[in-house]
């Protein structure tokens, strides 16, 4: 029956672990010198000396957890961690599809969940069963080294690295999104449109940037004013320092995506509450921002989107290959997929023709934030256009009432 099941798995799984244990103490006693010369290092062991201890693992298979809680942690009493090198690898019984992406084992994992583990930010709370404080910090210490590993296995971003493997980066499309925060166009892009290509791996084929600029302007060498006021400033800085804080695409969206999602609600004064709802620490976003790091960083974006050609005239203004898409940049996925050059056509790019782009129709053609530039020369075109006209209309009367 099922109780007789679990009781012989818990069983296997003591014996590995006992096994493993017995391994590290019989390696340690028959090297001596090197458990006394590992003392007087700090620590530190030449390579060869090391026995190496891999434990491959899934994050929410319940007897994986059991063996990491209440058995793995014992080698960082005493030496034995002195002489072990630890390797997690946190895969397990998932399986890479045909589309690069991940399936785990039975267990679901929602879009844009935070790479960062809570356990990374309470370290020593989810240690403090250790049997004194010399364990614990060398616990710690060796969870500092393995923390890159553990934040880059996200669905997301283990999707990525399967699909690197087998997408030349020549091949990429290379994608920029020119926005400002609080532009409500640009809102319904991101959540609507952009946020499309993390579900359907199209993000794998993509080389894509994000540049919260938009139209607004510089006051001098240091600083800025913005097309919707101090807000959007504010925001436009604090989504730039997310981008500089996680450079990776799929770290930095699901928060700019959150974000925005206010905006789109007309709820952009909560956007503090994205921290929590992913599970992200805010510090290193918010001390970006007091330390004046997020205004270098809108500084260094107005140089790129003033040095668009041609230039931008509204946003959201998205550009494909260094070619802009002008009002048609909802339909940014054909031209996408026109772009690529690989061999493997992306999955999205299935139904669409490759020899020439797919105009939809759209309601949006005006769905743009103009910048004051392109109003000004507007109105300017506008009145020479009325000028010329009344010119030949009078010139029209005068000849007619000869």
């Amino acid at each position: 029956n099922s109780s007789n099941m679990e009781a012989r798995r818990k069983l296997r799984l003591l014996t590995l672990v006992s096994s493993l244990l017995l391994v590290l103490i019989i390696a340690s006693s028959a090297n001596p010198s090197s458990s006394s010369s590992l003392r007087a290092s700090g620590g530190s062991s030449r390579g060869g000396e090391k026995v190496t201890l891999a434990l491959y693992y899934e994050t929410l298979c319940p007897y994986c957890s059991n063996c990491i809680v209440n058995y793995l942690p014992k080698i960082f009493d005493g030496e034995l961690i002195d002489i072990v090198d630890l390797k997690l690898v946190p895969y397990g019984n998932a399986k890479i599809g045909n589309n690069y992406s991940i399936t785990c084992q039975g267990h679901s994992v929602p879009p844009f969940r935070t790479s960062e583990v809570q356990i990374w930010r309470n370290r020593t709370k989810a240690f403090s069963i250790l049997s004194n404080q010399q364990s614990r910090r060398r616990i710690l210490e060796t969870l500092n080294s393995l923390s890159l590993m553990v934040s880059s296995f996200t669905p997301a971003a283990a999707a990525a690295a399967a699909a690197a493997l087998l997408t030349d980066s020549s091949e990429k499309v290379s994608v920029g999104l020119y926005y400002e925060s609080l532009c409500p166009y640009s809102a319904n892009f991101i959540v609507n449109y952009l946020v499309k290509i993390f579900y359907n791996g199209l993000i794998d084929y993509l080389d894509l940037s994000l540049v919260p600029w938009g139209n607004a302007k510089l006051i001098d060498n240091t600083t800025f004013q913005c097309q919707h006021g101090p807000a959007e400033c504010l925001l436009n800085t604090i989504e730039a320092c997310a981008i500089g804080v996680w450079p990776d695409v799929n770290e930095h969206f699901p928060f700019i995506y959150c974000v925005e999602t206010l905006v789109y609600e007309q709820k952009h004064p909560e956007w503090e509450t994205c921290f929590e709802k992913l599970n992200l620490d805010p510090t290193p976003v918010t001390e970006c921002y007091s330390s004046g790091y997020g205004n270098e960083l809108e500084l260094k974006y107005a140089a790129e989107t003033n040095a668009l050609q041609p230039r931008h005239t509204y946003v959201p203004w998205v550009v494909v290959n260094g070619e802009p898409l002008y009002d048609d940049y909802e339909n940014f996925v054909s031209y996408v997929c026109k772009a690529y050059t690989g061999t493997k056509v992306p999955e999205a790019c299935g139904d669409l023709s490759h020899s020439s782009v797919r105009k939809e129709s759209s309601n949006s053609i005006h769905a743009v934030c103009y910048s004051e530039d392109s109003e000004e020369t507007t109105k300017s075109t506008l009145s020479r256009i009325r000028s010329a006209v009344a010119s030949w209309v009078h010139q029209v009367n005068t000849i007619a009432s000869m």
